[in-house]
């Protein structure tokens, strides 16, 4: 089992895990997923994060979004979270 320090991972109450998506929401991504003929996408708002003809390749690139934010200082993400809220 991969370990890492990564937020979205951690246990939260109700011994639930979050989602990668989950977390991301919390930092007001926006994210949203489409399908454009074979084409998978990820948006963020009106942005396309990622587009791939395979759905896993969409979903790791977002783990991966997630894991990167993820082990920023829970200090620097409770202020990331405030200005998403504005």
């Amino acid at each position: 089992m991969i370990r890492h320090k990564s937020l979205w991972l951690r246990e939260v109450p109700g011994e639930k895990k979050i989602s990668a998506t989950e977390f991301l929401e919390s930092l007001y991504w926006n994210l949203s997923r489409r399908t454009q003929g074979s084409e998978f996408q990820l948006w963020a708002g009106d942005q396309l994060l990622v587009a791939s003809d395979r759905q896993e390749e969409v979903a790791a690139f977002e783990l991966g979004m997630a894991t990167a934010w993820g082990v920023l200082p829970d200090e620097i993400l409770d202020m990331i979270k405030k200005i998403g809220a504005d």
